[in-house]
């Protein structure tokens, strides 16, 4: 109802193409939905199964979401990549470069109201579906240890700087 909602709190991680159509088992999401989702082969992977890095679907999402609910004030809740548990994360740096990027354009050349971001997550968490497999943190946690010992990743280092310099800089638009 319009006026009843002040802001959008949306979460991404990556997006998947689709076309009509039926799979999977009977009865099933997928087939109840009637819809076949693909992702394109060249987009590419992160650390997870599931996760591929397509910034150009967060972009159009802002977009999207802009037109849909009349540039409503959105806040990105959560938005991050999972990786394998290794410190040299250089893929989820990527990831947030180019996802980072998309805001950056969203605001400043599309107009879009983005007024807050989220990084997920500072530490390894537990993921409901896959337990302790896939990394998301900055920081790495050592499960196997009963200290729980705690290491930066690469892109901890990365992150702080972004917080620290305010912007983002391999961005081609003024911000």
């Amino acid at each position: 109802f319009p006026g009843s909602y002040h802001f959008l709190g949306i979460n991404h991680y990556t997006s998947v193409l689709c076309t009509t159509g039926e799979s999977g088992r009977k009865p099933s999401w997928e087939r109840d939905s009637d819809v076949l989702l693909y992702v394109d082969p060249s987009w590419p992977r992160t650390g997870t199964f599931w996760q591929r890095i397509v910034p150009q679907g967060f972009g159009g999402l802002l977009n999207w979401l802009k037109i849909q609910y009349d540039n409503l004030p959105t806040f990105v809740i959560e938005n991050g990549c999972g990786t394998e548990n290794y410190l040299e994360d250089d893929i989820r740096i990527t990831y947030y470069k180019l996802y980072m990027n998309q805001i950056v354009n969203a605001i400043y050349k599309d107009g879009c109201k983005v007024f807050g971001y989220t990084a997920w997550c500072l530490m390894d968490d537990f993921e409901w579906m896959n337990g302790y497999v896939y990394r998301f943190g900055f920081i790495s946690v050592n499960f196997s240890d009963p200290n729980r010992p705690r290491t930066k990743r690469k892109s901890a280092s990365f992150i702080k700087r972004l917080i620290e310099s305010n912007k983002c800089s391999w961005s081609n638009e003024k911000s």
